[in-house]
């Protein structure tokens, strides 16, 4: 007997429907009707249906009145997979945000030409597995940090954590798992990828690129739910691959920061990884060179199991004021010798920041007053609105001379020039990223995250402007400069050398000996005494401050509970002035704040924001878990 009652989700951001509703399967359509179809329901008198997703099928509902007909099927395939509805639930539920919200995420839109004519890839050797795989009993959910170095392996060279990841994913899928490899951004995308084809020619390679076409993603959606064992390479979006047959999950650098979603629902790749292994009950690795405080509470409270073996890359340091001191010439010249070097700068252009040459104070944006900076081609550029100035006459004085700051990458690269004569010196920038340079000597000056790979590594690496990083005014500042220094002594050959100016002595020493756990435990242990992030979640809330005093009042009721206050913010691009909310809470209140959240965005749903663009907005956007508000 079949069903006669569908529960269906909507993918709609509007606190009213963020639940699920039920419908009356009609006869005519029972045949086409499925766990993650897509069918066309009415909803509040609207005379034209609008779809929805199947996520429950019943025999009667709960529902005392008369059931409304479902309208139509628009698709019979199945479009959201149980398991990643499970996952789009989690997700909702740990960060108060609606399930619509997450769904749009998980499932990108619909192409009818691409479903109607797609068919499975021919690969000569994976195989169609459609059957969850049997690894809950043994499954390892573990922490490695990989070798900080450009390793040689069967006559191929590459950092050592490319052929981590190569490691994993073949053991899976010989196991005739799938697997899904998270990495921040589409440089490591593109690099892993090509890196897994030339390697091993076998597995089925799905890649989540970012740039793809619509037609595309949606092509890519139904490769991974087809059942065929095969490795699924993206950013954050790839965590909701819809594999019925996942092994394992390998998310590569947790802590940066292209993990962390701008939007709803506002969930890092690391949490959204812990989500999916808890529904699919498969292996999980985090791979890095550089532990996150965050993976080090996991690890401490034995969520995850530490695999990583002992490393030590040769480091020196020095504790100066001069930005390039005789340590820093000296690895330099040393280096060249022998190959490439590599110079991490922390600033773009000639300088980051412009100063009155008179009074002295920072010169000002003249259309919102942010501090300007200067960039490659010396123009004065706003670091708020990315708007040009013309004229920087100091607002103060009004005198039209100005001063520089701190050397930028194009200012280095200059004087790097000048000190080592015929010397080839590169600059790699957001801007202008370079991929990859030769094993010839030259000098590669970079910012954190777009330095090119040398192809055997460098020979040398100097990490400059280590007190700026640090002194950065943000709660992860240690965090961030830890990952990006190793990040780039990592690219460094098995005999390199590197240095790193401008750091304390007992940091220094503890990065000389490469104890980097021992620095994020320590990190762990000071944000505890605090109750600040990953030790307590944190939550913000921005809007007007008659609703934001509303849910203060609300929150601040809950036990475990501590609100920190409400700030003015401004909002770039937007004159108006807002204010946000920001409290902290403890983990096991998790459900409790949610609830409240979730009552309070429902009551408060009818107060429509316009933004200075025209467009409507919500009365209050609610982040949970960004640290980068502190």
């Amino acid at each position: 007997m079949g069903h006669k009652v569908a529960r269906v989700a909507f993918d709609s951001p509007l606190p009213q429907l963020n639940r699920l509703f039920d419908y009356a399967i009609p006869e005519n359509l029972s045949d086409q009707i499925s766990l993650g179809c897509v069918v066309g329901v009415t909803f509040n008198r609207s005379p034209k249906p609008i779809p929805a997703y199947i996520v429950e099928l019943l025999e009667k509902s709960d529902f005392a009145g008369e059931l409304s007909p479902i309208a139509s099927v628009i698709s019979a395939r199945q479009i959201l997979s149980p398991r990643v509805f499970k996952l789009a639930q989690a997700v909702a539920e740990r960060q108060a945000v609606s399930l619509g919200d997450v769904l749009r995420n998980a499932i990108p839109a619909r192409a009818v030409r691409v479903e109607s004519k797609w068919v499975p890839p021919t690969h000569d050797t994976a195989e169609v597995n459609d059957q969850p795989v049997a690894v809950a009993a043994s499954a390892k959910l573990i922490a490695k940090m990989s070798r900080p170095a450009v390793i040689q392996r069967d006559a191929t060279s590459a950092p050592a954590w490319f052929f981590d990841v190569l490691d994993h994913v073949v053991a899976a899928t010989k196991a005739g798992a799938s697997c899904i490899v998270c990495l921040p951004d589409f440089r490591d995308i593109e690099r892993i990828s090509e890196f897994l084809s030339q390697q091993n020619h076998s597995l089925l390679l799905n890649v989540y690129a970012g740039v793809a076409t619509p037609s595309e993603r949606y092509s890519r959606h139904l490769l991974a739910a087809c059942g065929m064992t095969q490795v699924v390479i993206g950013s954050r979006s790839s965590l909701y691959a819809p594999l019925p047959n996942l092994g394992e999950i390998i998310v590569w650098d947790d802590e940066d920061q292209s993990h962390f979603d701008q939007a709803s629902p506002y969930i890092s790749s690391r949490e959204l990884a812990l989500l999916r292994q808890r529904v699919e009950e498969c292996n999980l690795t985090f791979l890095s060179h550089a532990r996150s405080v965050a993976t080090a509470r996991l690890i401490e409270i034995g969520y995850l199991t530490e695999a990583s073996a002992p490393l030590r890359p040769t480091i020196a340091f020095s504790e100066t004021e001069a930005r390039l001191d005789s340590l820093a010439y000296n690895t330099i010249r040393d280096g060249l010798k022998r190959g490439p070097v590599l110079v991490q700068v922390a600033g773009l252009g000639q300088a980051t920041g412009l100063y009155c040459g008179s009074c002295s104070k920072r010169a000002t944006c003249q259309h919102c007053g942010g501090g300007l900076w200067l960039d490659g081609q010396k123009r004065a550029v706003c670091r708020v609105c990315s708007g040009y100035n013309l004229s920087t006459r100091c607002q103060s004085c009004g005198s039209e001379e100005r001063r520089m700051g701190r050397a930028g990458a194009t200012r280095t690269a200059e004087e790097l020039g000048k000190s080592f004569p015929g010397v080839r010196v590169v600059e790699s920038v957001s801007e202008n990223a370079i991929a990859a340079v030769s094993a010839k000597p030259q000098i590669v000056v970079a910012t954190g995250g777009v330095e090119p790979l040398a192809s055997n590594g460098y020979s040398a690496v100097v990490v400059l402007d280590a007190k700026i990083s640090l002194g950065r005014d943000t709660l992860n500042a240690l965090d961030d400069s830890i990952r990006t220094w190793a990040n780039a002594i990592a690219l460094g050959a098995t005999d390199a050398h590197s240095a790193i100016i401008g750091i304390s002595g007992e940091l220094g020493s503890m990065l000389a000996t490469w104890q980097l756990g021992a620095i994020a435990q320590r990190e762990l242990e000071e944000r505890r005494a605090l109750s600040f992030p990953p030790a307590a979640r944190v939550a913000s809330a921005t809007g007007s401050k008659p609703l934001l005093e509303s849910l203060r009042q609300l929150i601040s009721a809950i036990d475990q509970v501590r609100v920190l206050g409400i700030s003015e913010v401004v909002a770039v691009g937007d004159s108006r002035v807002e204010h946000r909310l920001i409290f902290t809470f403890a983990y096991s209140a998790t459900a409790e704040v949610v609830d409240v959240l979730n009552a309070f965005i429902l009551r408060s749903s009818g107060q429509v924001r316009t933004s200075s663009s025209g467009r409507n907005r919500r009365p209050v956007t609610i982040k949970l878990d960004d640290s980068r508000v502190l």
